[in-house]
């Protein structure tokens, strides 16, 4: 298949749309650490506006310590481009209260109203206090995760305690790629009735799919127990909401080398529509490629080809990418029709590490 640069034109035109209808992480986040064996587990924790605008920022919290600690207090700052001072402050907690020793639990903490000139955001983590044991009496078994345009989750939990459980509450966590990883979505399961000893409930979780997740996980509260944290390895790719998926992403460094500056890069990505034996039609696509700089998601790159599609047949799509500062870039792939309309949702994320020569 031949590809070819779109025009000065359309590339002016793509980069407008996806100012006013992608959603980029346009929120800087930075974190500072105070307290010896607490801390974050990513110093740059996720941030976004919700379709509310509303500023959410999701992080994670560990405990090294030998003891299980409570009341950990989470100071956030929000700010505008123009100043250093914060428009906006709030000190906010993890999702579950007592965090047992040598383990995470995420943190949620979302801007009391909507406000458009939140450009970045700081978090800052000032205190906590020692807390009794909680027992890990709470037990979580994975049934499947499908994944699709949305996530679908089932499970069962159980109550392995001697007494009533009540409150019970599920969450289920999505992390990127980054090291360590970001939690960059966070769903939830409350049950209106409390499990009793010994019983086991089936669940569900639906939520959006953040393009950016590559890895789940599980964890329970209730009032007197808690759960261990439950890794998802079974995952299920489902396509049946779109006609057209990007398979795979490649990114390759032309030299053969470490990527340096200045150095070619080939990004590229696997496309296929799926066999329609109703229509036998081509599909004219658009694959467009940005590239961030991880640490504060300031755009660095964004680069298109055209092609055409068959039903039924893998395209490859590709394009180069010369890279001119050094850093971790966040790389993603976008397929639309030649009507600015996407085709199917974002592409597997990749990430590659820039060296100076």
């Amino acid at each position: 298949m031949s590809l070819s640069a779109i025009t000065d034109f359309k590339y002016l035109k793509f980069l407008l749309i996806f100012a006013i209808i992608i959603s980029f992480p346009l929120i800087q986040s930075a974190a500072i650490e105070l307290v010896e064996g607490v801390h974050f587990v990513n110093s740059a924790p996720y941030s976004f506006k919700d379709d509310s605008g509303y500023t959410i920022v999701l992080g994670e919290i560990e405990n090294t310590r030998d003891f299980s600690i409570n009341d950990v207090r989470i100071w956030t700052g929000f700010y505008n481009q123009f100043s250093d001072q914060p428009i906006k402050t709030l000190t906010g907690t993890t999702i579950i209260d007592t965090i047992p020793p040598n383990s995470k639990i995420p943190f949620l903490i979302s801007s009391l109203e909507p406000d458009a000139a939140i450009s970045r955001v700081a978090v800052n983590l000032v205190g906590f206090n020692s807390a009794s044991e909680r027992e890990t009496l709470l037990s979580i078994q994975s049934k499947s995760l499908e994944l699709g345009d949305s996530l679908s989750f089932e499970g069962t939990i159980r109550n392995d305690g001697d007494t009533e459980s009540s409150n019970v509450m599920i969450y289920l966590i999505s992390k990127d790629t980054f090291d360590p990883p970001r939690i960059v979505a966070l769903a939830q399961k409350q049950f209106t009735e409390s499990l009793v000893p010994g019983e086991t409930r089936q669940f569900t979780i639906t939520d959006n799919l953040n393009s950016k997740a590559t890895s789940f996980s599980l964890i329970a509260n209730s009032d007197n127990y808690i759960s261990k944290t439950s890794i998802i390895e079974d995952k299920k790719i489902h396509l049946e909401s779109s006609q057209v998926a990007i398979l795979d992403v490649e990114v390759f460094n032309i030299k053969q080398d470490k990527t340096l500056i200045s150095s070619p890069v080939r990004i590229g990505a696997q496309v296929l529509m799926k066999q329609n034996f109703q229509v036998d039609n081509e599909q004219p696509f658009v694959f467009y490629v940005q590239i961030k700089q991880a640490d504060t998601g300031i755009v660095e790159f964004v680069g298109a080809v055209t092609g055409s599609l068959s039903s039924g047949l893998l395209q490859q799509p590709n394009l180069i990418w010369i890279p001119e500062t050094a850093g971790l870039f966040f790389i993603e792939t976008f397929v639309w029709d030649t009507d600015d309309v996407a085709l199917t949702s974002t592409g597997p994320i990749a990430i590659v590490s820039v060296e100076s020569a």
